[in-house]
């Protein structure tokens, strides 16, 4: 079995994209199965017992249908990829690498406008007890710089080989290429099913790119002033400029 680590600033598009990789029955992704514990899994955690059976020290997301579903996936008999969704693993790619040896980790890169946006939808919701509401477009520009300085530094450390690079932008556009590009850093060859799966998930992208962002121009100027815009261009530099196994 490999092993599969899907990573980002949060509202990157993470859970979008293991949502995604689910509908093949070739890959099995948690979404935050070890949300409170990334730093001590092990290979264990992947373990059919430990990974179907979820507990509240692990995790809060503990949807009895969701892994029901799981559960009946893993019956099929026909998994090659396992792994885990926790945004915050970019902070952990070295101790990921290491722990699992070849594993693979999708850092997903979304612009830092909607990304900032989609933190104040969220700060702003008074129905919303998960999401502090001191987690505005402050927070987002500070963790989306850190996302990808993590980045930056697995990659100098060399283990720029197992990290394949996705923006969210190109990829939610429906740009067939970049689909298949991710399947090929997955070693997996692409079913005509999951294709339409795919085209069905991102056939709405105008509608959703267009749509106003939750930013006052005081916000805007503020993200722009306090961005690393260096490090953004060293990012995009890696990712236009070389080929994903070169990243």
């Amino acid at each position: 079995m490999d092993y599969l680590f899907i990573a980002g600033c949060a509202r990157s598009g993470t859970t979008a994209m293991a949502r995604l990789l689910n509908h093949d029955p070739r890959i099995l992704i948690g979404i935050e199965r070890y949300k409170y514990i990334p730093r001590d899994i092990r290979r264990t955690h992947f373990y059919k017992e430990a990974f179907l059976n979820p507990n509240e020290k692990e995790t809060n997301i503990l949807k009895e249908r969701m892994f029901q579903q799981f559960r009946q996936k893993w019956e099929r008999g026909q998994l090659q990829i396992i792994g885990d969704k926790v945004p915050e693993y970019y902070r952990l790619m070295p101790h990921l690498a290491q722990t699992f040896p070849n594993c693979k980790v999708i850092f997903m890169l979304r612009d830092l406008l909607p990304v900032a946006s989609s933190f104040n939808v969220r700060a702003y919701d008074a129905a919303s007890t998960s999401w502090p509401e001191e987690n505005d477009y402050r927070r987002a520009v500070k963790e989306w710089n850190a996302s990808l300085g993590h980045l930056k530094q697995a990659i100098k450390m060399g283990y720029g080989r197992q990290i394949f690079i996705i923006k969210y932008e190109q990829f939610y556009s429906g740009k067939m290429a970049s689909l298949n590009t991710s399947y090929d850093f997955l070693s997996l060859k692409m079913r005509p099913h999951f294709e339409r799966v795919f085209e069905k998930m991102t056939e709405g992208w105008v509608t959703r790119s267009s749509k106003n962002l939750i930013l006052t121009e005081a916000m805007r100027t503020y993200l722009e002033e306090h961005k690393d815009h260096r490090l953004e261009q060293w990012v995009l530099d890696r990712l236009n400029g070389l080929s994903q196994n070169e990243c």
